[in-house]
């Protein structure tokens, strides 16, 4: 059976472009070829290290390796059990994974596929990465945005497997109109958070991310938005996990969030109350419906703050209680999560999200560990 793991990393490698590997004349190659081609690959088993790579190669029936004699025409793709599928990159004759999972590739040379596939089964995940890793999105928005429907399409349009791996943040704004979202950063020269953010990331407008504090993106497909979730994965594996216990009484939340560190770091903890479900009859939204909107925070919402940071050592847990205050917290609590999140100092200065979790008010959320 193949993971579900598999989509996670395949939707970081479907080719882009002007690329057609199946030769149907919708792209740049409209050849096919006629014969018996047969794919192997060097090894079967797969350290899931992000690292270690396996190679592939596809022959024709006369022995050639047409990897080697013709790599342009030469494609490999991951085959599902559902019958879809995705290309790897053009001319990309290896594979890694970051995923523990059983993964099925077939060979392709000018639209004719090879006759037989080759299983990969990635392991060992949790020997390079302790705890399930969350992606920070920050996502600057606006009731009033005429465009911004169209990221939060792109983001609806993220495969489940990714989207599990992911917690958004709204940051509203406003701009050629008004945001009942906004939150006042600065109110002397009435600045919102939305708008700080894209200042702060030097961002043109509305819509716009930030992906877990290090990476300004503008990219509104669901397939692009996927691809950079799998690079921070991939490049900035979780060095902690979280855990949060939640309570609300009389519009006031108690939040104790344990981080438990597996390599050793220093880390700024902070949170953010996150309000959904909300509708603006006015609003650009086809449905008029707003979620993960931030309502308050802690620290210093765009970057790591080194007088909050505490050092943890390997193997230790530190804890830190948050206590909220917010009239959606009196008045739908249904409606609100507190996120909790671990910033770290990169070695260039820049701050990126370690990792980061959501939990429901009046709930708890455990440590989530790989295999």
């Amino acid at each position: 059976m193949i993971s579900a793991a598999v989509l996670s990393a395949a939707a970081a490698l479907s080719c882009t472009g002007n690329v057609d590997p199946e030769g149907n004349g919708n792209g740049s190659g409209t050849d096919t070829a006629d014969g018996i081609y047969t794919v192997s690959v060097d090894k079967t088993e797969l350290e899931a290290d992000a690292t270690s790579v396996v190679t592939f190669t596809l022959k024709d029936e006369n022995g050639i390796d047409l990897t080697l004699s013709d790599p342009s025409g030469v494609y490999f793709r991951i085959e599902y059990e559902n019958g879809e599928y995705e290309y790897l990159d053009r001319l990309q004759k290896t594979y890694s994974a970051f995923d523990n999972g059983t993964y099925v590739f077939r060979g392709v040379y000018k639209g004719t596929p090879s006759e037989n596939t080759v299983t990969v089964t990635a392991v060992n995940r949790s020997k390079y990465e302790k705890f399930h890793r969350n992606v920070a999105i920050y996502k600057m928005t606006g009731t009033w945005c005429p465009s911004c429907p169209s990221m939060t399409a792109g983001l609806n349009g993220m495969e489940d497997a990714i989207k599990e791996h992911t917690v958004i943040l709204a940051c509203h704004g406003n701009g050629s109109g008004s945001d009942p979202f906004r939150i006042v950063v600065d109110s002397g020269a009435d600045v919102d958070l939305g708008n700080l953010m894209l200042s702060t990331f030097g961002l043109q407008g509305f819509p716009s991310l930030v992906i877990n504090l290090n990476t300004p993106f503008t990219e509104r497909t669901s397939s692009a938005i996927e691809k950079a979730v799998n690079e921070q994965r991939r490049n900035y594996p979780a060095t902690c996990g979280i855990k949060v216990e939640s309570v609300c009484e009389d519009g006031k939340l108690s939040a104790k969030a344990t981080l438990m560190s597996d390599k050793g770091g220093t880390y700024d903890i902070e949170c953010a109350l996150l309000l959904d479900d909300q509708y603006v009859a006015d609003g650009a939204e086809p449905d008029g419906i707003y979620n993960h909107i931030v309502r308050s925070y802690s620290g210093d919402f765009c970057s790591y703050a080194s007088g909050n940071a505490v050092q943890v050592a390997a193997g230790e847990e530190h804890e830190k209680t948050f206590t909220l205050s917010s009239k959606e917290l009196s008045e739908q609590p249904e409606n609100c999560s507190i996120v909790i999140y671990a910033l770290k100092r990169l070695e260039d200065g820049t701050t990126m999200v370690d990792n980061i979790v959501s939990c429901p008010v009046n709930g708890n959320v455990g440590y989530v560990y790989n295999e």
